[in-house]
């Protein structure tokens, strides 16, 4: 059963009239065409288009050699500056005449009564130690006087402790001729003990020549034993007082140090800053003036962190903004690295040279870069390079294709699966 009537179904088949067409619009017809335009685009430019990423880099203009920096050893004021910004000196130059004088509420110098003192130290310990050595010289000499009678005395009792012996032995023989006599009843026996009595007087005279001797040989031990003694003795002491003398002396030159001094360039080179003028305190070990050496050639030191330093390498190209010149102004400067460091640096490393923002906790490295040009075109005019001028500087790291930098999330995830 059909639900139309059979003059509409053969009205359909009819083609006496032609076919039914609707016209599309010239506005529908653009708008298709630059959508499936726009749409190949950006096809093709995920395709091929690549992107690169880059890093910002502080740093600071230096030179090559880096800066030297002029530092007094002690605090005090600035009594005269010889040197200025821009001049060139030479190794040894004299820079700064420095005063450490402190004075007290009277207005005398306390250096100038501390020096004093010390003198007055210095010469009594000189006055002692003349007449400690002059009083170990007597002494000594005393000893050696007495050694020297000794020595004719020992040989005096050497010659009467031989002629002992040898009228000890005479008695000796003379009493066995008479025992013999006795014997025979030639003499009495008185007479022979009257000779035993002489043989016990002449060796009683050998024994106490003997210890006469002994005792002189002791008493000339004894003085030669003093005489070592009072050497070594003098020696020790003005070894002793010597020593004192050098320290005051070492205390003298510290305070000839400190109470006036001067401060010499230890190098040739040009002043690039005075920091401290005449009349000017100074602190111990605070930098008072910088210098660039001669023959030191301008550089641009970048400091990279370690999540950029990865991919930096020599020979790239860096783009270089001053902070002097706003490169909105005078355009960009650019520079080739030639070198960067294969340790991170200390904060302390870092903030001595430069006044890039240290992060913590996170390495830095040192990026050395060759400007193209030393000097930077403004108003017509070459305005050199100055040591200290900061910047900021860019790096390319690496280029992707935008469909790998599109999909990266998918290959992250992928990884951590």
């Amino acid at each position: 059963m059909n639900i139309f009537r059979e003059e509409a179904l053969n009205h359909q088949t009819d083609s006496n009239y032609g076919e039914i067409v609707l016209p599309a619009s010239f506005g529908l017809s653009v708008s298709a065409l630059t959508t499936l335009f726009i749409f190949l685009c950006l096809i093709l430019f995920i395709l091929y288009g690549s992107y690169t990423r880059k890093a910002h880099l502080s740093g600071i203009v230096m030179p090559s050699s880096g800066l030297v920096k002029i530092t007094p050893q002690y605090a005090g004021y600035v009594t005269k500056l010889t040197a200025s910004e821009g001049q060139h000196i030479i190794a040894g130059e004299t820079l700064y005449h420095i005063s450490g004088e402190h004075f007290n509420e009277q207005g005398a110098g306390t250096l100038a009564a501390i020096r004093l003192s010390l003198q007055t130290q210095f010469t009594m310990l000189t006055s002692q130690q003349t007449l400690e050595l002059r009083d170990n010289s007597q002494q000594q000499h005393a000893i050696q006087q007495q050694i020297v009678s000794l020595k004719p005395q020992v040989k005096s009792a050497e010659k009467r402790l031989s002629l002992a012996v040898h009228q000890a032995a005479l008695a000796v023989s003379v009493m066995e001729r008479y025992k013999k006599l006795a014997d025979t009843h030639y003499v009495s026996d008185i007479e022979y003990q009257q000779k035993q009595i002489d043989v016990s007087t002449s060796q009683q005279n050998v024994e106490d020549q003997r210890q006469g001797l002994l005792q002189l040989h002791t008493a000339m031990e004894a003085a030669k034993d003093d005489l070592d003694h009072l050497i070594v003795q003098g020696e020790s002491r003005k070894a002793e007082m010597d020593r004192q003398l050098q320290v005051i002396r070492q205390q003298q030159d510290e305070l000839a140090g400190k109470e006036n001094f001067t401060l010499t360039s230890p190098v040739s080179g040009t002043v690039a800053a005075v920091l401290v003028r005449q009349g000017q305190s100074v602190r111990a070990s605070e930098p008072v003036m910088t210098l660039i050496p001669d023959n030191a050639r301008l550089q641009i030191e970048l400091y990279a962190t370690s999540q950029n330093a990865g991919f930096i390498q020599a020979g790239q190209r860096v783009a270089l903004r001053f902070s002097a010149f706003p490169y909105q102004k005078f355009g960009v400067q650019y520079g080739t690295i030639r070198e960067i460091s294969h340790t991170t640096l200390t904060s302390s490393d870092l903030l001595s040279v430069s006044p890039v923002t240290w992060k913590e906790n996170e390495g830095h490295y040192r990026v050395i870069v060759e400007p193209e040009n030393t000097f930077i075109l403004a108003y017509g005019k070459q305005e050199a390079l100055r040591p200290g001028m900061v910047l900021e500087g860019d790096v390319s790291l690496d280029t992707r294709n935008l469909w790998e930098w599109l999909t990266e999330p998918l290959w992250s995830l992928k990884g951590k699966l």
